[in-house]
């Protein structure tokens, strides 16, 4: 009966909410457990069983020959899975993909696809069959040793789950994107696994660390390196975590100088893109070391040819591509797998035992099955036996029988025998009454009834079992282990693989594209106040210099977005770039979305408590937060403001207790206020009002009130002054302010306020990507009411982009004679 009726077929209307519920809830638990997440049992999702059995059934063994995959897919989508044709195939073209799986289920045989990305042949032209270690995944399923159901039309009978000689979840791992849940387990060694599999047998309360002296981490079919550390550790003892993959890199030394050759890529990694990024990296300037790329790889392996300029070192160039390309990258497990029709998050021991009981059933259901079929040949051996002893007595009894079913029950009642016996005397040929034959089925019959008894000892007990199963287990090893492809690194620094982040001074630029780069400090002209500047920036064409910031390379960066989410990034990990270079673009470095702009960069190298983070949005809302609530690297960003619809956050800064903010706008008001005044909050809150604003004016920036130190002020059409902090009244938070420039037609709207001293200098540049800088002295202390003074010499198509102070400069610097103010 369809359930939106009821007995009498009435339309049952039911409110949409429910519906919508019920219906993604069943959807999401189809899709769970029938389609993403694998069984803890065999490691396999439904389709990959369904595959494996179908060519079991077909007998598409490891000993015959191959059979085209159009044929097994039309085979397992007309009998088991009646889903896309394209979807299957996929599935068993990756089975049989040595650079997909560690041990491969399936053996191909024609175009199979290959690591550079290249597709499969069509299925009409590739043949396959299993895998002779696939035997031991569908070993022993004609014993009873599994359920089976009825396929999707309830015409044929397949396996819930297959056998499983050995633990094939962990063994070859499995991905898959379920709703609301994604799993993603990595390959590990063979012979590493039966050996952790055999001491928890062994030692039943082991832990997950006790199996770490087995089990030395994943074992990618790529090989590579991995990075021994807390968080590949955690991954085995929580289910979650994630482990640092490299590519595997020699050198050669030459002549002509260093050549870097790649011989192994990290899992899942396609090797073309790599080239192609590496070569990219040349092309920007990123890598300037390399003079030649070159792919040698052939059938034999992966071999990728990097030949550096004579006199560069090796080891920094390697250092460069493990950090802008992903010839190193972080492998994210998830260890979830199904586990009595629900997902189950596992540790390492959880994952094992699971398993191991599982597997002492199929044991127990097996020999049960041997059993029974051995007791009921014992059985018709001893009616064979009875009837041979008294062979003159039984002819004579079937012979004065009317028919075979008289001749049965004769048999029956006289020789005292059951049905079945009866029937195998009436089955037995003439030639069984040779001495010969008689001797023989004596001989059977001893053999069967010891078959019994060791049957017998083994089920008795669960140390008979265990035995049993540990002997299957190293007898399996023995045939199919192997040796560990990917090396781990217990002491990285050892390897001398990466170069140590040496302290020094450098400037970042970031363009209003999103381009970003790092230029030594010193590569910056000290100029005087009224200078054109030099040519700084290379910028493409409509793109402009957004901010820059004078740091060191051992920083860490926070930039803050237009979407009030903070992005985490060290200087050192930006490319070294030239002037002439446009740099990399800010996505390869943090995963921003589709239309988040970078308003704000903000060095934090510490979480101090009773620090925080202030943020201002365009239209003047203002909010206070712990700095320690962005203490963690999230790939994806960390949402630090709810933001009003058509709003955005325009700047942030970092503040303590009892500080005080000034807030400055276009249009050259300027407020000041204790962020006492504002309660500190959580990340998902909104903010509250922080200035009153004009129908057509917007908060520019804010900075914070530094003893010692005055307010300095730039418009965009390179007008500048120092304010003294105490020309600013202390006011509560949500007036408009006061007016800190006169005369703004022709200074312009206010660019920035920041402050400085006497002894520091800024570094400024334009929206055509001129630099300029200058010591702070050159700038005259002036009262609010004032338009300061020419800063900069600009074309008509110009206008300044961005200042920043530098940080530290211990050469003397002349300074020629100011300019005329104009006021």
């Amino acid at each position: 009966m369809d359930e939106n009726k009821n007995a009498k077929g009435e339309i049952l209307y039911v409110p949409i909410h429910q519906e919508i519920e019920n219906s993604y809830l069943v959807y999401s638990l189809s899709v769970i457990i029938g389609r993403a997440i694998p069984d803890v049992r065999d490691g396999l999702k439904p389709v990959h069983r369904r595959i494996l059995y179908s060519m079991y059934d077909q007998n598409i063994t490891y000993d015959k020959p191959t059979k085209k995959c159009a044929r097994i897919v039309g085979d397992v989508l007309g009998k088991y899975h009646p889903h896309g044709d394209q979807a299957i195939y996929e599935t068993l073209v990756r089975m049989a993909q040595s650079f997909s799986l560690r041990y491969p289920l399936v053996y191909g045989q024609g175009n199979f696809g290959s690591i550079d990305g290249d597709t499969p042949a069509a299925m009409r032209y590739t043949e396959a069959k299993l895998e002779k270690i696939t035997e031991k995944l569908l070993e022993d399923l004609d014993k009873d040793t599994v359920q089976m159901r009825k396929n999707f039309d309830e015409t044929l009978d397949e396996p819930e789950v297959l056998p499983a000689l050995f633990p094939n979840l962990i063994v070859n791992g499995s991905e898959g994107i379920a709703v609301g849940m994604t799993t993603s387990i990595p390959p590990h060694n063979l012979g590493e696994v039966i050996d952790a599999l055999i001491h928890l047998i062994d030692n039943p309360v082991c832990t997950s660390m006790d199996l770490l002296q087995y089990i030395k981490g994943p074992d990618f079919p790529t090989g590579g390196l991995i990075v021994y550390d807390n968080d590949m550790k955690q991954m085995y003892l929580s289910g979650k975590g994630k482990v640092l993959v490299r590519a595997r890199i020699s050198i050669e030394n030459q002549e002509d100088g260093e050549t870097i050759v790649i011989n192994e890529i990290p899992y899942q990694e396609n090797k073309s893109l790599i080239i192609k990024r590496i070569a990219e990296l040349v092309k920007s300037g990123v890598i300037e070391e390399i003079s030649n790329l070159r792919d040698e790889s052939d059938q034999r392996g992966i071999r990728v040819i990097i030949k550096l300029k004579k006199g560069k070192n090796a080891k920094t160039v390697i250092s460069k591509l493990y950090k802008y390309t992903n010839l190193q990258k972080y492998y994210n497990a998830n260890i979830i797998a199904i586990h009595n029709t629900e997902p189950k998050t596992y540790d390492l021991k959880e994952l094992l035992n699971d398993y191991f009981i599982f597997r002492k059933e199929i044991f127990v259901r097996r020999y049960n099955f041997l059993l029974k079929k051995a007791k009921d040949r014992l059985h018709i051996l001893e009616g064979l036996l009875i009837a041979l002893q008294r062979i003159d007595e039984v002819i004579a009894t079937i012979r004065k029988s009317k028919d075979p079913s008289e001749a049965k029950i004769n048999l029956m009642e006289i020789f005292s025998l059951t049905k079945i016996q009866s029937e195998a005397i009436l089955d037995m040929r003439l030639q069984k009454l040779t001495s010969l034959e008689i001797g023989k089925i004596k001989e059977e019959h001893d053999s069967v009834f010891k078959e019994i008894e060791r049957i017998n000892a083994i089920l008795k007990d669960d140390f008979s079992i265990h035995s049993e199963i540990k002997k299957e287990l190293v007898d399996f090893k023995q045939k199919f282990g192997d040796e560990r492809r990917t090396k781990i690194l217990y002491d990285v620094s050892t390897e001398d693989l990466d170069v140590a982040v040496i302290k020094e001074e450098v400037v970042v630029i970031f363009t209003k594209n999103g381009y970003i780069k790092r230029v030594e400090s010193s590569k910056f002209k000290t100029l005087n106040k009224g200078s054109k500047g030099q040519k700084g920036v290379s910028l493409e064409e409509g793109d402009s210099v957004k901010f820059i910031l004078y740091t060191y390379t051992t920083d860490n960066l926070v930039f803050i977005t237009s979407r009030g989410k903070a992005y985490h990034l060290l200087v050192n990990d930006l490319p070294d770039s030239e002037f002439r270079h446009h740099g990399e673009h800010i996505s390869s470095f943090i995963k921003i979305e589709k239309g988040e702009i970078v308003n704000s960069v903000n060095i934090v190298n510490e979480f101090p408590d009773n620090h925080y983070f202030i943020f201002i949005t365009r239209k003047g809302i203002i909010k206070k937060m712990e700095l320690s609530l962005i203490n963690s690297r999230k790939s994806t960003g960390i949402t630090c403001i709810k933001l009003n619809e058509d709003d955005v956050v325009v700047d942030s800064i970092i503040m303590e207790e009892h500080e005080q903010v000034i807030i400055v706008t276009a249009m050259g008001y300027i407020s000041r206020f204790s962020i006492d005044n504002i309660n500190d909050i959580g990340r998902s809150a909104i903010g509250v009002k922080g200035v009153s604003l004009s129908p057509k004016d917007y908060v520019v920036n804010m900075t914070k009130v530094e003893k010692d130190k005055h307010i300095l002020v730039v418009t965009e059409k390179g007008y500048a002054k120092r304010i003294p902090h105490d020309q600013i009244r202390l006011t509560n938070r949500g007036v408009k302010g006061v007016q800190c420039i006169t005369n703004k037609e022709k200074a312009g709207n206010i660019l920035t306020v920041t402050n400085v001293t006497e002894d520091d200098e800024i570094v400024i540049i334009t929206r055509m990507g001129k630099t300029f800088k200058t010591k702070v002295a050159n700038i005259r202390v002036q009262n609010r009411n004032t338009m300061g003074s020419r800063l900069l010499k600009l074309n008509e198509d110009d206008s300044l982009s961005d200042i920043s102070k530098q940080m530290i400069d211990d050469e003397e610097i002349e300074t020629k004679t100011d300019l005329t103010d104009e006021e």
